[in-house]
């Protein structure tokens, strides 16, 4: 009888636990104070350099005082940048794709090996999404909320001219 309490108990355990991983809820069309346009993806590239990524938009449609605090897009979480223009407003979220290191500088002098660029980190998202699906996260009321995009379109890849450091 003890041993049936026990499995009884370790089965309500495991999945109390599996209840934690559940616990962010996506928030339905009605309930979000934005009113977004057409979503964008734009991948880019700049020219002769392995440095890639993907902006996405998300252009405002309504008047709002809740502004977006991050946007979950393929495994990465990033913090948008918000455009005014007048009565325009867009939210674009900038991700950049992992870059290779370049030259990294390896002497017995540390003064020579300061010269090496700090490694970028990039944040990881807790949402398994499909690649045409973002995340938005916002905070109201003091609580914070997602909402789910699905089916953003990708425009067209822009290629960006290289800038030289001289």
């Amino acid at each position: 009888m003890k041993q049936l309490y026990k499995y009884i108990l370790g089965g309500i355990t495991i999945l109390s636990f599996a209840q934690c991983g559940s616990s962010q809820k996506f928030v339905s069309q009605e309930d979000v104070p934005f009113q977004f346009g057409e979503v964008l993806v734009e991948n880019w590239t700049i020219e002769n350099s392995s440095d890639t990524g993907v902006n996405v938009f998300f252009p405002v449609e309504n008047k709002v005082d809740t502004a977006i605090d991050s946007v979950h897009f393929r495994g990465q979480v990033v913090k948008p940048e918000r455009i005014k223009r007048g009565t325009y407003l867009v939210y674009i979220a900038r991700f950049r794709n992992k870059m290779s290191p370049g030259d990294i500088i390896m002497h017995a002098d540390p003064s020579k090996e300061a010269a090496n660029a700090p490694p970028i980190i990039i944040k990881q998202s807790p949402f398994e999404l499909d690649t045409d699906e973002v995340v938005i996260s916002y905070v109201q009321e003091g609580e914070t909320k997602y909402y789910k995009v699905s089916g953003i379109k990708e425009t067209t890849p822009v290629v960006y001219p290289h800038k030289s450091k001289n």
